[in-house]
């Protein structure tokens, strides 16, 4: 449980500093409510499907453990992904003072 929330919030922390860099406030504003749900699903998939799939596996020392996601899981949140970039180009474009386009500028 402890584990599946870890790597739940570490994989919706790289979103949410997508969608709230570099002034730390959400633009769109609408954008905040992406997050929730992304968190209870990205929790579910770790604690129903990936998790017991690597603490079934069998351990030796000539095979170490490898976590297979599956692909279409691994699409959705790569599409969050790009949603978070897209957002961060309008932000840019649109509502960034001059001192946080230097910081996208220097992060990019």
């Amino acid at each position: 449980m402890v584990v599946a929330a870890g790597s739940a919030l570490a994989e919706v922390s790289h979103v949410l500093f997508l969608l709230t860099f570099p002034s730390g406030r959400f633009f769109p504003r609408w954008s905040r409510w992406i997050l929730p749900p992304l968190l209870v699903w990205r929790y579910l998939v770790w604690a129903q499907i990936y998790l017991p799939r690597l603490y079934g596996m069998e351990r030796t020392g000539d095979r170490y453990p490898f976590l297979q996601q599956d692909s279409s899981d691994l699409w959705l949140f790569i599409l969050f992904s790009v949603f978070g970039i897209l957002l961060q180009i309008a932000r840019y474009r649109h509502k960034s003072t001059s001192l946080q386009r230097w910081q996208a500028e220097w992060l990019v």
